[in-house]
Order: structure tokens, then sequence, then C-alpha cells
């Protein structure tokens, strides 16, 4: 994605398209950022394209790079971000935004996270379409949804060791996103992507999910859970609890 953003920074301006009932709406845009592999865009919520967004999330962003015939399209969906931490690195990494909003709270400052399903490069009618590295256990249905969407992925079916390996690094990750999730919905999204990979790794090492079940109840029923929100600060040493 570092490359669609070089490309995009490199033009005076580049255009939204979003979906206004039975047709795309156009409109040109100057600021962007990219961080953790996504693009971000800001709005204000009495625009269009904001009702638009909210309403269907499916969006293009194009652009051509001045006196050449070298253009980018990025087809993708978008997510309003309410991460305060992302809407203030937006504000210092586009500074020309700070105009329209005064700060990461200010109510009229929207950001969306862009996450690309398709980037294509351009010149003239060459199509060079951006590769991006993975190197990570994915569901079995992307590649046949990347395949679908023009994409050629290059995939291998991993030893059982290799896949144990890749679970557990696929639970940091999404590990990682839930806490960084910067909705409701998203969280919902994130927990349950926790959740899949949780029951693979019991399949994968033959444990029935109904015993862990069973831990965690008895566990809860002898310990107690985290809904009390009880934080403990300090205790003299204990051998055993």
């Amino acid at each position: 994605m570092k490359n669609a953003y070089d490309f995009l920074k490199q033009c005076e301006y580049f255009v939204v398209s979003s979906i206004n009932g039975d047709f795309p709406a156009s409109r040109p845009f100057g600021a962007v950022m990219e961080y953790k592999n996504n693009l971000y865009i800001s709005t204000d919520p009495a625009k269009e394209v904001y009702k638009q967004l909210k309403a269907n999330n499916h969006i293009q962003i194009t652009a051509l790079k001045n006196s050449t015939r070298k253009w980018l399209r990025i087809t993708g969906l978008a997510h309003e971000c309410t991460d305060l931490k992302i809407k203030q690195r937006m504000l210092g990494k586009c500074t020309e935004i700070t105009k329209h909003f005064t700060s990461e709270r200010d109510e009229n400052f929207v950001l969306f996270q862009i996450k690309p399903l398709k980037t294509e490069f351009k010149e003239g009618s060459e199509t060079l379409m951006e590769r991006k590295i993975f190197n990570k256990l994915v569901r079995y249905k992307i590649p046949e949804m990347l395949e679908k969407n023009g994409g050629e992925p290059k995939t291998e079916i991993l030893t059982d060791e290799k896949y144990i390996k890749c679970l557990y690094e696929k639970l940091k990750e999404e590990c990682d996103e839930t806490v960084n999730s910067y909705s409701k919905e998203n969280l919902m999204e994130e927990l349950a992507d926790l959740m899949e990979v949780i029951m693979a790794i019991s399949k994968a090492n033959n444990i029935d999910f109904a015993e862990i079940e069973k831990i965690r109840l008895s566990k809860k029923e002898k310990r107690g859970g985290f809904d009390s929100k009880m934080f403990l600060e300090s205790s003299n040493v204990v051998n055993k609890i």
C-alpha cells in the first residue's frame, strides 16, 4: 500500500467515488494518510460522501499523475475510524485539513479507513497490479476472492508443524486488531476472527472446544469472571490461590 500512497501524494488531487443510489458519485480529495497498510481520508458529516459511505461502504479511489499516462485505481471498503490517536495522526500528517478541523475531537472531523481489496497501477491501457506480500495464514476462501478480483495469489498447504506455528502468529495478529478496533461493529468482527482462530487452535491440538468451555465455567465458578471490573493493586505474597 505504500506504493499506492506514494503515487497519491505525487498527484495534485485524487478522486473518491462512492455509491449514490444506482449511480456512482465522484469528487476530488487532496488529503490522505497511510497507516498500518490502510489508507485514511477525512470528510465532514454534513457532506454527501459521508452519508453515502455510511449507507454503502464500497469505494474507489482513482488518480492520474500530472503530465503522464500513469494512473491508479484502488477498490476497497470504507469504515469510519473513531480512534482519537489515529485522527490526531491524520491532523499531523495532513496539516492542510487543520483549517477545517480544530482537533481530533472536532465533531465535524470524520475519518474513514480504506481497506483495499484491489490496487491497480496503469500506464495507458497496460495494467500493472501491485503485488502485496502477505506471508500469513488466511481463511481458505481468501485466494478465491482474490482471483475473482483479478489477483494471482501464490499459496501453499502447510505442514502440521508450520500450521500450528502460523496459528499462534494469527492469534497475536487478531489480538492486536481486537485491541485496536475503532468501533463496536469492528470490535464484533475482530472478536469473531479471534474466536475462529481459538477454535482452529483447539482443533489442531485435538482439543474438544466443549471441554474448554467446561474449564472456563469451572474457573469462573471458583475465581469469578471479569465483569465486576475488579482491579488488583497489590497483596502480600501467597503461595497459591
